[in-house]
């Protein structure tokens, strides 16, 4: 219907806090713990994977944050490669992932800059059934300050 009295302005929906199961997400001090221990990492089947894109893991995009000062030894596999191009889960990630000895068992931790690419990552991972994934919510962004 159509009256010349104005309607009331749209109210805005509440704001959405993101809770986390608090088994999907690793603290700092122990991720920190883990990424130096290569070979504790590689005895108990931890790995790191680095989402970032490759011009910031390779130190090349300037935009970005700068990298941290320790070498942490991750896998690199840019956030993008675990969806395909309809936004789907991407199952011939699990054969690249198995390439680098990284298998559906093992416990892997996902970084990128502010936590929101590795968190896609790890959502694609659970859905490709790995069962131990974690992401890094801080990123790398809180340990090259």
């Amino acid at each position: 219907l159509w009256t010349q009295k104005p309607s009331a302005p749209a109210q805005n929906a509440e704001t959405w806090t993101a809770s986390p199961r608090k088994d999907l997400v690793i603290g700092k001090d122990e991720f920190l713990k883990l990424a130096k221990d290569a070979k504790g990492r590689l005895d108990k089947r931890i790995h790191i994977i680095d989402v970032r894109s490759e011009a910031e893991y390779f130190h090349r995009d300037s935009r970005k944050a700068k990298s941290p000062p320790i070498d942490l030894n991750t896998i690199h596999i840019e956030w993008k490669e675990f969806y395909t191009a309809q936004g789907r889960p991407n199952v011939a990630l699990r054969k690249k992932l198995e390439s680098v000895n990284v298998h559906a068992g093992d416990r892997v931790i996902l970084v990128s800059e502010k936590g929101v690419r590795s968190s896609a990552a790890a959502h694609a991972l659970m859905a490709l059934g790995y069962r131990r994934v974690q992401n890094f919510v801080a990123g790398w962004r809180v340990l090259s300050r």
